[in-house]
């Protein structure tokens, strides 16, 4: 067994022809590959919406987050401990260090950007982060039930 990002993983499960090994999560593709660092893995980033092609190109959708991520580091500016990490097709914005008050504003401030595009958007809390999706990214669930939609049953 081999441990890698948190995870525990049998690398010859990996190498079996008759077994899938996924790793699904909220992190680029390309970022847990580098830490996971096992061959014959698919690696799906992004919450499940970074897979083969799919997160390659830019899109309508990254465009839109991209201008959604920008006026919120705008907003967001000069609330101490806030800070605004892109990825690609979402944005985070991370409050660890920031005191209570600078949380309470640095919230009002995520709803104020944010509610012209309610319909179009989500926000995942997370450990004293708040992540900003769209809805065409459906999370993690959604990802494992296509991939094990398209997987062949055993003969």
């Amino acid at each position: 067994m081999k441990r890698a990002a948190g995870l525990w993983i049998e690398p010859k499960s990996a190498r079996h022809r008759k077994v899938s090994v996924f790793v699904v999560s909220g992190r680029r593709a390309a970022d847990v590959r580098g830490r996971v660092r096992l061959p014959g893995i698919c690696y799906v980033g992004l919450h499940g919406w970074e897979r083969g092609e799919r997160g390659k190109r830019k899109t309508a959708t990254q465009r839109f987050i991209a201008r959604l991520r920008r006026d919120a580091v705008v907003e967001l500016r000069g609330l101490e401990g806030i800070w605004v990490e892109d990825k690609f097709i979402s944005f985070v914005v991370h409050y660890r260090r920031a005191t209570p008050a600078a949380v309470r504003e640095a919230r009002a401030v995520l709803r104020k950007v944010l509610a012209p595009v309610r319909s179009k958007t989500r926000v995942m809390n997370g450990k004293k982060v708040w992540e900003v999706l769209p809805l065409e990214v459906e999370g993690k669930g959604a990802a494992v039930r296509e991939l094990l939609g398209g997987l062949r049953a055993p003969p």
